[in-house]
């Protein structure tokens, strides 16, 4: 990411690098990128998403800390992703002019994001653009104009043209009994990839789920201490270990895992931003999921081919898997198209008034 030389960027927050510009110089608008804090590659696949569509990046914004971002001038952001692990740093900061699209809100943040405060301030920005249909209806019912984007990953093949592989089958991240179903033939021919900056600690917690003793565990655990709770100590874990990765680093593994995604020939993935993204590039999925009722997933399972761990034992064998297709290719076509024009009218129009503001 090169940045013009007459834009100086300091850091005076953490994970936030601010735009200053020389003495009498003008410009339009600056453009700010969120970029994440987590082992996660699918938040910096997120990244790369928005930042296709950027005529240049004149800011990193940290997306759970928006509020704390300070810049005596205006940043168009296109905020999309999953809100929050830190709803106390909501709002975000009144430098930031946003973009709802692919707006997913995590149940456990949303007593804390829809204050009245944080209520009035999506008002302001509506109607929001939402990843899903559970987060679409959350805030319908805080009277929130709100409508279902579909996520901005879907329009990564746009971004990259990459010719595919003859026989290259990927697998990312997949149960273990879900794997051990698939044809040896497929999986003897297969790569695999994980979509975590730290697959030990991801495989380590995957084969403990598995261990009697720490599902019993973590049951007991769940009585005495609430789901925010937990998620905010997995959260601080995950973001402790990714402390030592560079942004450089985070963007260039999202983009080493989105080559190998679009040269594949098919994809089977328990992660929904390995799976997106390969709907974007045309590339057949198979998304193999333990719990499909996350409110994550709500409206994008009919756009993939999709089965929970019980029901794909039951129909592993009858797939035919040298014909795989996508179920609603022009479902995700007309979601890419709406979305680009969406970016493509906020990134063309003059600041001024914030919409929806009376």
């Amino acid at each position: 990411m090169a940045y013009d030389k007459d834009i100086h960027v300091t850091s005076n927050v953490p994970g936030a690098m601010v735009p200053q510009r020389e003495p009498g110089f003008s410009r339009p608008h600056l453009y700010g990128l969120l970029v994440h804090s987590t082992t996660n590659v699918g938040d910096d696949i997120q990244s790369l998403a928005a930042m296709q569509f950027l005529p240049r990046v004149d800011a990193f914004i940290d997306r759970d800390a928006t509020q704390l971002y300070k810049s005596p001038h205006p940043v168009k952001v296109i905020m999309n992703g999953w809100f929050t692990h830190k709803p106390e740093n909501w709002p975000p900061s009144e430098a930031i002019e946003p973009l709802f699209v692919s707006f997913h809100l995590t149940p456990s943040a949303v007593e804390r994001v829809l204050s009245e405060e944080g209520v009035a301030y999506l008002k302001r920005f509506a109607p929001i653009g939402t990843r899903d249909f559970f987060t679409q209806r959350v805030l319908e019912e805080y009277s929130i104009p709100a409508y279902f984007s579909g996520c901005l990953t879907l329009t990564l093949g746009n971004l990259l043209k990459v010719p595919k592989i003859k026989g290259q089958i990927l697998i990312a991240d997949l149960e273990p009994e879900a794997e051990k179903l698939l044809p040896s033939t497929l999986t003897n021919q297969a790569i695999r990839i994980s979509n975590s900056h730290s697959p030990g600690l991801d495989s380590a917690l995957k084969k403990l789920s598995g261990f009697g003793p720490y599902r019993a565990a973590k049951e007991l655990i769940k009585v005495f201490l609430p789901k925010w709770s937990l998620e905010k100590l997995d959260y601080k874990l995950r973001s402790t270990l990714a402390r030592g990765i560079t942004l450089h680093h985070r963007l260039s593994a999202a983009m080493a895992r989105l080559f190998v995604i679009a040269s594949s020939e098919a994809v089977i993935t328990s992660r929904l931003h390995v799976a997106l993204p390969a709907l974007g590039f045309g590339v057949p999925v198979l998304f193999i999921h333990r719990n499909l009722s996350d409110p994550r997933f709500e409206g994008l399972l009919p756009l993939l081919r999709h089965y929970d761990l019980a029901s794909f034992a039951k129909e592993a064998r009858s797939i035919d898997w040298a014909s795989m297709e996508n179920p609603s290719p022009q479902a995700v076509l007309q979601i890419k198209h709406q979305l680009i024009a969406s970016i493509q009218s906020f990134l063309l129009s003059a600041q001024g008034p914030e919409r929806g503001k009376s």
